[in-house]
């Protein structure tokens, strides 16, 4: 990512943003529709381009919460656990958002990827998967679309007999 050449670079980037997006969640100043006054999808997207241009193979969940726990000595209140989970849904947006945009992964790949919560609390794994399934995807092409249309052809055979029992189904062999 711009302005992170370096490795320590990158971790200040990285915290920097993470506690902005902490710190301004936790006093609910979260971005609502298109209003985005402290550019939080910017900065959530930032740590996504970062911890992947980096390589850094971390569990965002922990960012958040060492976050957390600093903002929480420093003030004395305690960042909810709903409040750090809101941070981790809105970065997996981005992430996501950067799957698809920049990337180029299929959108049915992203999503299947990102349902695993783990997935997407660590950017790097979820690239790399979204990547490899891509390419499985690729190279197997002809195979799935021969096993979509047994299915298909499965599917359409059992709709047309609607009215026919299991027992009779089973005696038919």
């Amino acid at each position: 990512a711009r302005g992170a050449s370096s490795n320590a670079g990158a971790l200040v980037a990285i915290a920097d943003r993470i506690d902005s997006l902490v710190g301004l969640f936790s006093v609910g100043l979260v971005p609502k529709s298109t209003a985005d006054p402290f550019a939080l999808r910017r900065a959530a997207l930032g740590v996504v381009q970062t911890v992947i241009a980096a390589g850094y193979n971390v569990d965002l969940r922990d960012m958040v919460r060492i976050s957390a726990g600093s903002i929480a000595d420093q003030t004395g209140k305690d960042v909810p656990l709903d409040v750090q989970d809101a941070v981790l849904e809105f970065i997996a947006k981005r992430l996501e958002g950067y799957l698809l945009d920049n990337v180029g992964i299929r959108d049915d790949v992203v999503k299947t990827v990102l349902k695993v919560k783990r997935n997407e609390r660590n950017v790097v794994l979820a690239r790399a998967l979204c990547e490899t399934i891509s390419a499985m995807i690729n190279e197997d092409k002809e195979k799935i679309d021969m096993a979509q249309e047994a299915h298909s052809r499965a599917a359409r055979l059992l709709n047309s007999i609607k009215d026919v029992s299991m027992d009779e189904l089973v005696s038919a062999r």
